[in-house]
């Protein structure tokens, strides 16, 4: 399930709202019908889905990378769904649309890792497809998020 972007004919404060509130709603988790906590935002989850795969992937990898390329991998990894929490977490929009920001940017930083580790021949393409497909679909939700977020009228 990747997040739903809404069409542009959000042109008015009022609808631009609802906007947003329809954009938070399609990364929710379908069975839930509140935003309690980060841990209902599908993108959290699919950030989550991601860490075990690459920690997965990273067992796979040669030994001597292991402070190398992989622990680069499991730390950026690690940073995109803690980063999304600590964002909605915040009280404001600005602090979530900052961490939401910093989470894209470990997601671009895995990106590259992943794909550093196929070039290196540590990693088969069958093996780092899946993965740069998990990342595509987080890009997708976050960029989604973000850009709903910074579109919202600014509060009174």
């Amino acid at each position: 399930m990747i997040c739903a972007i809404l069409p542009s004919h959000y042109a008015t404060a009022k609808s631009r709202v609802v906007s947003y509130w329809l954009l938070v709603a399609s990364c929710l988790n379908p069975e839930c019908n509140r935003m309690a906590s980060f841990h209902d935002l599908l993108v959290w989850q699919k950030a989550m889905d991601l860490v075990v795969a690459v920690y997965a992937l990273c067992k796979q990898m040669p030994n001597d990378e292991r402070y190398g390329l992989v622990d680069q991998m499991q730390r950026a990894v690690v940073s995109i769904p803690s980063n999304i929490a600590e964002g909605q977490s915040r009280a404001s929009r600005k602090a979530f649309t900052h961490f939401l920001t910093i989470a894209s940017g470990s997601l671009s930083e895995l990106e590259t890792q992943v794909l550093i580790a196929q070039r290196l021949n540590f990693v088969t393409t069958t093996r780092g497809q899946p993965i740069l497909q998990q990342i595509t679909a987080i890009r997708i939700c976050l960029n989604a998020l973000l850009k709903s977020l910074r579109t919202l009228p600014p509060r009174n």
